[in-house]
This record gives structure tokens, C-alpha cells and sequence, in this order.
């Protein structure tokens, strides 16, 4: 039996027992270097996926930066807190999507 098969056998337990419960998101603690990982770009709106491009393409990801958060808003014509929330949205979109992939 699975972990994930033993978690299940669990819950179905606790809620023929009666019991309230509230089940959050269950995700695996780590990946494995083998396994393969396809990225839906889709779950991004175009201004977050543009976002992302240009500060990759203008080396906000490198280290040491190449081009600090102030800049990257100045060329796009957006504040530094829209340009750092549309980055952190995106990120974490697909950060999420890497990890839930392989629970």
C-alpha cells in the first residue's frame, strides 16, 4: 500500500467515524532527480508570462542580478510593486504547478 493509498484508507476512517476534519492540499515532500516535469504556462495571464520573459531576458535571475526590480518596472512602464507582484503571482503559479504535478 501506498502512502498516498494508507492517507485515503485514513480520511474515509476518520469521516465514517463522524469526525469533523478539514483536509488541506497534501503534496510530496521532494521530487526525485528522475522524474519529468511539463510546466502549464497556460495558468498565467499574458502580462505575468511577459513579465517573467523580460526579467529572465534581462538578467533579474542571474547572479549576481543584472538588473534590480526598479529597473525591470521602469522599462515596463509599471510600478515596482505591480512589476513584484506580477513576478511573485507567476513564480509561485508555477512553482505550485512543479510540485501538485507529482503528489
Amino acid at each position: 500500500m501506498t502512502g498516498q493509498e494508507a492517507l485515503q484508507d485514513l480520511l474515509q476512517t476518520i469521516q465514517h467515524a463522524s469526525v469533523d476534519t478539514t483536509t488541506a492540499k497534501i503534496m510530496p515532500a521532494t521530487l526525485t532527480d528522475d522524474q519529468v516535469v511539463t510546466l502549464e504556462l497556460g495558468t498565467l495571464t499574458d502580462k505575468q508570462r511577459e513579465t517573467l520573459e523580460f526579467a529572465l531576458h534581462e538578467g533579474y535571475y542571474e547572479r549576481p542580478r543584472k538588473v534590480e526590480l526598479s529597473t525591470l518596472a521602469k522599462q515596463l512602464g509599471i510600478s515596482k510593486s505591480a512589476t513584484s507582484q506580477r513576478l511573485r503571482t507567476a513564480e509561485t503559479k508555477l512553482i505550485r504547478n512543479v510540485f501538485e504535478a507529482h503528489r
